[in-house]
């Protein structure tokens, strides 16, 4: 049975610990920049965007791998952005709390399309159609597609490697949430509305409880 420790939650978004450097390999990034992977992402990648250039599809690796403390930097910029803490976490996570600390997760960006990068504009391009259709082959999914249950703003460029077991055990915790979350809220159980506070919501009316086959904890 998984298990969902609430406090381990935060403005949306889950815990992570850092990935172990030696995990950690080089993959070209985008305009000659160093980024780095999970090894086993990595290799995935690799194939990934060099069969998508057979079919003249040219998708770059925008970020990989980010430590706590430049996602703190971010998150702090996103901050004075929006005005506030949860405003800001919409768009970016705060420190602990990214997928990218993994080492499995990755923005992927369209080489013939840059003025499109990391902007929902993506969406429309033809690296990102293309994902959608042939990325879970090599074992990508979408971390936050539209009205995701987590509350996240839409990131079309946020791509993370479940292709190992090592990797679904890394998001087994936001995995199971988004299964328990639609299947309740497909059976009238849970409310149908997106955003944050349906995290929280569940956490706070469902601790100690067994939500199919996944236990919420108040620790």
């Amino acid at each position: 049975m998984a298990e969902i420790v609430c406090n381990n939650s935060r403005l949306g978004h889950f815990y992570f610990p850092e990935a172990s450097k030696k995990k950690l390999v080089e993959v070209g990034g985008y305009y000659n920049r160093r980024e780095y992977l999970h090894r086993e992402a990595a290799g995935a990648f690799k194939r990934m965007r060099e069969d998508a250039g057979k079919e003249g599809v040219e998708l770059v690796l925008i970020s990989g791998f980010r430590g706590v403390e430049v996602q703190g930097e971010l998150f702090n910029r996103q901050i004075q952005r929006k005005g506030g803490m949860a405003a800001a976490a919409r768009w970016s996570a705060p420190p602990g709390y990214s997928e990218h600390h993994t080492g499995y997760a990755l923005d992927i960006g369209d080489g013939k399309r840059p003025e499109w990068n990391l902007k929902l504009d993506f969406a429309k391009s033809e690296a990102h159609r293309w994902l959608t259709e042939k990325a879970r082959g090599y074992g990508f999914e979408q971390s936050f597609p539209a009205n995701n249950p987590q509350g996240v703003g839409f990131e079309p460029w946020h791509w993370r490697f479940v292709g190992s077991e090592d990797a679904r055990r890394v998001f087994a915790i936001p995995r199971y949430f988004t299964q328990v979350v639609e299947l309740y809220s497909h059976s009238g159980l849970l409310p149908t509305n997106s955003g944050a506070g349906i995290l929280f919501s569940l956490c706070e009316d469902s601790m100690g409880k067994v939500l199919g086959g996944v236990r919420f904890s108040p620790r």
